[in-house]
């Protein structure tokens, strides 16, 4: 299981988890269809840039090559040339976002629909699989590319396709070893696992934003909201990214950017999404490891959005915000003492009781919460008193 995590209301991180896995595939024997001497070659430049990232060669890519038809072409080109474009703008490297992968997919299985056999579209398709992880996928891809014989059935073209998958594959095993070391409060190592991930993978957008995480935990918020926009380009749809994002605002004081980027967490990832069953929290300043239940994922998010209305000094917003986290995550300790904190600003005792005296039952014997445990009791004793006289 890899892991992608999320920055707590209390400087913590929460996992989710990624699934990957290698299915049984199936070649086609059958003979592959020939395209028309017309052909549909692609302008030079994109080729170029195509056959860098991908290995395919200028009869592949030039509408002759096996399996092809007139109307699978244009479909192919469309796709192919997003992926050379991604080539181009990166250096060398690919930088592929996942809108543009989706776009490159679909326009593939066009041409795959208007012509199974073709080759190259087989090829590619593998690959833009491999970026997402589907490795199974994958490899039935190349098979059938492979199966159309040459230039795919070579041991080069072969190896050119493992060793993209395989750099995926690695990348993929870095997250899940950084995982494993926040898991065990190893800052440091998670930080290089993840650095190493993102070399392997530079447009794996979960390895951008725990690599972000990792810049938050060292003080580094600048770096923080950098790793965060840029995984939020590469998936948009990464509604952690949103979500660590909202608090490295927060820590920079942009509450109004947070309270956005909070929203977008929560529309991204409503309530009634189902959340993972199992969450790991990492407090930064304690360095304490617990584990949560599920819905706790949905909590942060309605927690973080309360913490940046709170400091917009919006405290009604603020305390529904704290509300609603709670009943998603009735052991959400720290919603019950933000929620102390604001009931006694605003002068309502009595509300103020109920939520120290809750969070004094969740935190008493949490190592990390001792701080604020005796802070609590402070205030609870104080408000009691008051209540006596």
């Amino acid at each position: 299981m890899h892991g992608t995590y999320a920055n707590s209301l209390s400087d913590g991180l929460v996992g989710r988890a990624l699934r990957q896995g290698l299915l049984a595939v199936c070649v086609s024997s059958a003979q592959p269809l020939v395209a028309s001497d017309a052909g549909f070659a692609l302008e030079d430049s994109v080729a170029a840039r195509l056959i860098d990232a991908t290995g395919l060669t200028s009869v592949t890519t030039a509408g002759f090559g096996m399996g092809a038809t007139q109307g699978a072409y244009p479909p192919f080109a469309e796709a192919a040339r997003h992926v050379a474009d991604s080539r181009g703008q990166s250096e060398g490297k690919w930088n592929l976002t996942r809108p543009a992968v989706a776009f490159a997919v679909g326009r593939l299985r066009e041409a795959l629909a208007d012509a199974p056999e073709f080759a190259a579209a087989h090829y590619l398709l593998g690959l833009m699989d491999a970026r997402q992880r589907r490795y199974g996928d994958a490899l039935a891809a190349y098979r059938r590319a492979a199966g159309a014989g040459s230039p795919f059935s070579k041991d080069s073209m072969k190896a050119l396709f493992l060793g993209v998958v395989a750099r995926c594959q690695a990348a993929a095993q870095q997250v899940a070893k950084g995982t494993q070391f926040l898991d065990r409060g190893k800052v440091e190592e998670a930080g290089a696992a993840y650095a190493e991930a993102v070399g392997l993978m530079s447009d794996y957008a979960e390895a951008q934003a725990n690599l972000g995480l990792v810049r938050m935990l060292r003080g580094d918020i600048d770096g923080a909201v950098s790793r965060q926009l840029e995984a939020i380009r590469l998936d948009p749809a990464l509604a952690e990214a949103h979500y660590n994002l909202g608090n490295a605002y927060s820590r920079q004081g942009r509450y109004e950017e947070a309270v956005i980027s909070f929203k977008e967490a929560i529309r991204l990832k409503p309530d009634s999404a189902p959340p993972d069953s199992v969450v790991s929290i990492v407090d930064a300043h304690q360095g304490a490891h617990t584990r949560s239940v599920a819905g706790y994922q949905h909590a942060m998010r309605h927690a973080g959005l309360a913490n940046a209305h709170f400091n917009l000094g919006d405290n009604k917003t603020a305390i529904q915000a704290y509300t609603r986290a709670i009943r998603l995550a009735p052991d959400f300790a720290d919603g019950h003492y933000n929620l102390g904190v604001i009931h006694e600003r605003e002068g309502n005792a009595e509300r103020a009781i109920v939520h120290w005296r809750a969070y004094l039952k969740l935190a008493l014997n949490d190592p990390s919460q001792r701080k604020w445990v005796a802070d609590a009791r402070v205030r609870l004793d104080r408000l009691e008193s008051h209540q006596e006289q």
